[in-house]
């Protein structure tokens, strides 16, 4: 098969780009320097990047045949720490989980408040996490 027709290295291409986006906006300027448009913006961005993650995650299990009962965000982490995938990339778990609550969370309220809080988690414990994805996946794409 071909590696461009596998279908978990298509997904994490895109999750690539989101995370490239979403990095260089949060190390753009301090979360207090962007004005409410600009932090709805990153809260979108960081909406689609895990979005993207947790599916990258998904279809890179599927293809390595681990068997997930339901799909859904959480389901897809379980599956993750249990194959051990989550301790091969050192990604921690309850951060993951933590990012689909409030990634929820913001795709149904609209407190700039709320988007503070949750832009500095992004910031200091989420981001940390999603670069550790993505480099994973960077090294696996690669076929390394």
């Amino acid at each position: 098969m071909n590696n461009q027709d596998i279908r978990w290295q298509q997904r994490f291409d895109n999750f690539s780009k989101a995370y490239t986006l979403l990095r260089s906006a949060l190390e753009e300027k301090e979360i207090d320097d962007f004005d409410d448009l600009q932090k709805e913006g990153l809260i979108q961005r960081f909406e689609y990047t895990f979005e993207l993650l947790w599916k990258t995650m998904k279809d890179y299990l599927q293809n390595e045949k681990v068997d997930i009962e339901i799909i859904s965000p959480k389901n897809v982490i379980k599956a993750a720490a249990s194959s051990n995938l989550l301790e091969k990339m050192d990604v921690d778990g309850e951060i993951l989980l933590d990012m689909h609550e409030k990634r929820n969370l913001m795709s149904h309220t609209y407190d700039i408040t709320k988007f503070n809080a949750t832009l500095i988690k992004l910031k200091n414990e989420y981001l940390p996490e999603i670069i550790k994805v993505y480099e994973y996946f960077s090294v696996k794409r690669l076929g390394i």
